[in-house]
């Protein structure tokens, strides 16, 4: 987990990903917990194994639990003892935290990868974030609505231009069409 001062934008890994705004609006992380996180004013506070509370502009971030943690945001890399060991240089260098996930992250304005199950890559300034798992999602984080694209669909459009561009005046063709117009549409 990171947290970062004042303008940029934090990156959170576990089973899944997360983007933060740190600037302006409070984060909402969606899985089993839910976390709303103001970093400018407010500490943050985690709910899961580990409740965190951080002030990230003055005191040393603290987390309790398996894990202890100081945190000097300013200059000094941070130390997480545990079974997951972190060196952090949040002014600077990118983060390298160890455990069943290794991530690399580059605060300044690179893309950061996350290794794991899922290999996710993202450009937190312009381009939307690709995240790769059973499902592929294109996020565009500038406002725009997330599409998916099902095979099902795909194939099923293909299908009907295929049948369409053979003939026009075939009652097999037509019926085939007909069928697969009348189709059930994919749930989204």
């Amino acid at each position: 987990m990171r947290a970062e001062c004042k303008r940029k934008t934090g990156t959170l890994g576990s089973a899944e990903s997360f983007e933060r705004n740190v600037s302006e609006k409070p984060n909402t992380l969606g899985s089993a917990e839910s976390f709303e996180r103001n970093v400018i004013e407010k500490p943050n506070t985690l709910g899961s194994a580990e409740a965190c509370g951080r002030n990230v502009i003055e005191k040393p971030n603290t987390l309790g639990s398996a894990a202890a943690c100081e945190r000097n945001v300013i200059g000094k890399p941070n130390t997480l003892g545990s079974a997951e060991a972190c060196g952090r240089n949040v002014s600077e260098k990118p983060n390298t935290l160890g455990s069943a996930e290794s991530f690399e992250r580059n605060v300044s304005g690179k893309p950061n990868t996350l290794g794991s199950a899922e290999a996710y890559e993202r450009n937190v300034i312009e381009k939307p974030n690709t995240l790769g798992s059973a499902e592929s999602f294109e996020r565009n984080v500038s406002g725009k609505p997330n599409t998916l694209y099902l095979c099902s669909w795909t194939i099923r459009s293909f299908v009907i231009f295929i049948l369409r561009s053979l003939t026009k005046s075939g009652t097999l063709v037509k019926d085939t069409v007909n069928v697969a117009k009348n189709a059930p549409l994919p749930s989204l």
